[in-house]
């Protein structure tokens, strides 16, 4: 993984030595109520698909420019999450993410790293072997399964975008009724993935904006989410022995950033200062 090093040693300092949590926008474990709760999460994730999106898709209908410089659209992603002000710890985070999960922009390198020979059978022992380590519950196993379930089919066109929104709002619901009136830590792995899937179908089921309509699967933003938090729990469990909830978080959003990204570029809505010299 690049810069496997640096991230380790990122996360070492964060489940070793903490990290004060100085951002009003975070809630803290006792405050969660509700996946809403959250939702500063899924915001800093649709604010970067305003940004690839804005102005984009009439610019290049306009001229015929079709060609895309993901290498631009990369640069210009970086220093958006460089420019957050979230901690510098969580930030770097971020911006490994994103390096990371680079090859996500290509939707089809994510469907391969995200399900393997084209079933769920490695993401699925990925989560069970979370549950095994007790980083999530048989509940989150449950949540997860089901939600890369439907991932998968939105993938291969077998349910519909308004399908997967059904299924995160459910499980949304599902999660709220569970963890409601927790004051533990319990579902914070399966919060962060289901705001940011949350965030997303929302962003795309925007209907005040057509040409969302265009996009026929939306399941990469949270194919990319999982792929993420997965890869960030694993590392840190393995090198730590603990996870830091919030870096799987970051780890999340990172995926989904350039899984969503690159559906917004197969849809042509692309910001005019990364494709234009």
């Amino acid at each position: 993984m690049r810069n496997f090093k640096i991230y380790i040693c990122m996360l070492l300092s964060i489940v070793i030595g903490g990290c004060s949590n100085n951002q009003d926008v975070e809630p803290t474990a006792k405050s969660i109520r509700s996946i809403d709760d959250f939702a500063w999460l899924g915001t800093l994730h649709n604010s970067f698909l305003d940004s690839v999106s804005r102005d984009g898709h009439e610019e290049g209908t306009r001229t015929g420019h079709t060609q895309i410089d993901w290498e631009q659209v990369h640069i210009q992603q970086v220093a958006q999450a460089q420019s957050l002000n979230i901690e510098p710890v969580y930030k770097d985070i971020l911006v490994n993410s994103i390096c990371d999960t680079k090859e996500f922009y290509d939707t089809d390198k994510l469907y391969v790293s995200a399900f393997p020979n084209g079933n769920l059978s490695e993401i699925s022992a990925q989560f069970g072997r979370l549950f095994h380590l007790q980083v999530i519950d048989n509940f989150e196993l449950s949540i997860l399964n089901e939600l890369a379930t439907d991932t998968k089919k939105n993938m291969d066109g077998v349910i519909t975008n308004a399908q997967l929104t059904e299924t995160v709002d459910r499980l949304c619901l599902l999660w709220n009724n569970k963890y409601g009136l927790s004051i533990k830590k319990d579902g914070l792995y399966s919060g962060y993935i289901l705001s940011i899937a949350k965030a997303s179908m929302e962003w795309w089921n925007d209907e005040d904006i057509p040409t969302r309509a265009a996009t026929e699967v939306i399941g990469a933003d949270v194919a990319g989410a999982i792929v993420g938090a997965a890869s960030s729990a694993i590392i840190q469990y393995s090198t730590t022995g603990k996870v830091d909830a919030k870096a799987v978080g970051y780890s999340a959003l990172g995926g989904a950033i350039t899984g969503s990204t690159g559906i917004v570029g197969k849809v042509g809505k692309l910001i005019t200062k990364f494709i234009f010299g």
